[in-house]
């Protein structure tokens, strides 16, 4: 989710525009497939990513930290930068945020920091990561439906759903619902 709809779709197609090519265009997305809804809710935990502070606990975990002599030799073999355990919030929020995140894992097949990050925000049982746009510079939210059980937290839709089988609402009694592929709602015709 997003704070606006430029960001929304910024954040959608994953494109930086040029001089000769819209994000669309360049992401090979055809506008008639992307749905843009106004959405509210309530979320009981959200990990928030605009400022460094709330990392701290994380950095005092992992500031300690050594690399092992394995990974010092793959990353020289790999001739990767220096690996370093990142020990102050403000690099560690820099490193989640980095634009160019997708960088290792298409190259080398491994998560980046930010995914991993999610997982274990994902794990911990926290529903949401508030974080800003790599675009834009506008909020931008991670929501995990999967941890609205045993919550009061849900999101609804505020304008009409797209389809009749899209719900209004999901919260803790039906988030299966937006774990479903679209060949298990659809009912073929």
């Amino acid at each position: 989710m997003a704070q606006n709809k430029d960001t929304a779709l910024q954040e959608h197609l994953g494109q930086i525009p040029n001089e000769q090519l819209t994000p669309r265009e360049i992401a090979l997305t055809n506008p008639s497939s992307e749905t843009i809804v106004s959405v509210s809710g309530k979320l009981d935990k959200v990990f928030d990513l605009t400022h460094p502070d709330s990392l701290i606990p994380f950095i005092n975990l992992i500031k300690n930290f050594k690399l092992s002599k394995e990974l010092k030799a793959a990353t020289k073999k790999l001739k990767l930068q220096n690996s370093k355990i990142i020990k102050t919030p403000e690099a560690l929020l820099e490193n989640f945020l980095d634009p160019s995140w997708r960088a290792s894992p298409s190259q080398y097949d491994i998560p980046a920091n930010s995914q991993i990050l999610g997982h274990l925000v994902y794990s911990a049982g926290i529903e949401g990561i508030l974080y800003p746009s790599k675009f834009t510079g506008q909020l931008c939210l991670v929501v995990y439906p999967k941890n609205f059980v045993n919550t009061d937290s849900f999101i609804m839709l505020d304008d009409e759903p797209p389809h009749e089988k899209v719900p209004i609402k999901i919260d803790g009694s039906n988030w299966r619902l937006s774990d479903l592929e679209a060949s298990e709602i659809m009912v073929p015709t």
